[in-house]
């Protein structure tokens, strides 16, 4: 929902998330329904299973270059709307290497002080929109992703690894960051 308040719909477009951890992972998810196709870009092999799971493309980069699996799909013209979903500046330069003449890169990733090098006479001359989703208000959110919840149309079960007391809400949250 963050994902279309920063960007736009995903009606018949071609969207690539890069990055199918938790917040690329329900990015995929909600881009499902109304895009063409999803690409889930990622290193991960567990991460990549439970997105195709859902109904994304798995795309290993670790084995295969980001640009040439996004180009084969998309017959050398680009994601339509990348959605970036790490929050490094690798992965942002991905995130615009694989977006199309006039798509939309939308961040997701989470950035404090990084520093990206910008060729903004490529940006311009790509025509690129550059949208930075920034904090979401979570209480503003928060009824409208549980209706999705409810209707079945978000599923969060797919990313649950482990269940624990609120005791251990610490050693959970390690568990979340590996």
């Amino acid at each position: 929902m963050s994902t279309r308040r920063a960007g736009r719909d995903h009606d018949g477009d071609i969207v690539a998330v890069v990055g199918a951890g938790p917040v690329g992972f329900f990015c995929a998810q909600a881009a499902l329904p109304s895009a063409a196709s999803v690409l889930a870009l990622d290193l991960d092999p567990s991460r990549l299973s439970i997105a195709e799971r859902i109904g994304a493309i798995p795309v290993d980069v670790s084995a295969r270059n980001a640009q040439t699996a996004v180009d084969e799909h998309t017959q050398g013209r680009g994601a339509d709307v990348v959605i970036e979903a790490v929050g490094t500046p690798a992965a942002f330069e991905r995130s615009v290497d694989i977006v199309r003449r006039g798509g939309t890169v939308v961040v997701m990733g989470v950035y404090t002080s990084e520093l990206v090098q910008a060729q903004i006479g490529v940006w311009w001359v790509r025509a690129l929109q550059i949208r930075f989703a920034g904090t979401t208000p979570v209480h503003a959110w928060w009824e409208r992703a549980m209706a999705e919840v409810q209707a079945g149309r978000l599923d969060p079960l797919p990313i649950v690894s482990h269940r624990l007391p609120l005791g251990e809400a610490a050693h959970g949250y390690e568990l979340f960051d590996t």
